[in-house]
């Protein structure tokens, strides 16, 4: 008898607690879906032309003096080895999520100038620059925060995710943003983009088991990204399946970093 009681005692405390995780769970939830921004860029760092004519800018020596040809040869010079690393911003007075990038002040400074510069320069400063994106959250919220036309000239892009816990059920699912939602809808922005020409993807598991089913739904999630010409998925454990090794169905090179064994 005293041994049914205390049993009762032990699973009414269990009871409570997996409530109480339930509701936190809930809420984080509740919380990441009324802050997502709605669909829809706001071109935050852009400036929409709108069928405007640019001015001649016949009083600036670097428009006049120099041919367009110059021009961007001085603009690709200027952005073509510099990397922006894209930050996931929650920013308690702001009304949704934000995605900001480093540089960002100094990068579209020029382009702001006036619209001949904008025109001229924006377009290779998308081209030329790697973006570094090492929260996933952040590209499947990049659209409202690049115009569409910009978001299809990118060209070099950087990924990083951390895969613990990921695809594992039965166990306790992952929470917003490092969940299964967040990836996906992540990489239907990345596999939009056709502009990419340069794609690398780090995947860490930081020591921990990656099972078979879980190399195989993050295999077919990174093959949604076609026609890329360099391709290339790093991963940090020993792979227990072929789902990235398998060069007749992968179309990616794979890199294995060093690991705990």
């Amino acid at each position: 008898m005293l041994k049914m009681f205390v049993d009762g005692l032990l699973n009414r405390k269990v009871a409570r607690r997996n409530l109480a995780r339930q509701r936190r769970e809930d809420q984080r939830r509740e919380y990441w879906s009324s802050r997502l921004p709605n669909p829809g860029p706001k071109y935050s760092n852009c400036i929409s032309p709108r069928g405007k004519v640019p001015a001649g800018q016949e009083d600036s020596i670097f428009f006049v003096k120099l041919p367009l040809e110059l021009r961007i040869a001085i603009y690709q010079r200027l952005y073509g080895d510099l990397t922006v690393t894209l930050s996931f911003f929650d920013d308690p007075d702001a009304s949704t999520f934000r995605v900001k990038g480093n540089h960002e002040e100094w990068l579209f400074s020029f382009p702001k100038t006036c619209l001949l510069a904008y025109l001229e320069s924006t377009e290779c400063i998308y081209k030329c620059i790697t973006f570094h994106c090492r929260e996933i959250a952040c590209m499947q919220i990049l659209p409202c925060f690049i115009a569409p036309t910009w978001l299809q000239t990118i060209q070099s892009l950087r990924v990083h995710f951390p895969v613990k816990g990921i695809y594992n059920t039965p166990w306790q699912a992952n929470l917003p943003p490092q969940n299964e939602e967040t990836w996906e809808k992540a990489w239907d922005v990345i596999s939009s983009m056709q502009g990419l020409k340069s794609l690398v993807v780090n995947l860490t598991a930081g020591g921990t088991l990656v099972f078979e089913h879980t190399e195989t739904q993050l295999s077919k999630t990174l093959k949604k990204a076609c026609g890329v010409q360099t391709y290339l998925v790093s991963i940090d454990w020993p792979p227990s399946s072929s789902a990235f090794s398998d060069t007749n169905s992968t179309p990616w090179e794979l890199e294995l970093r060093h690991f705990a064994v």
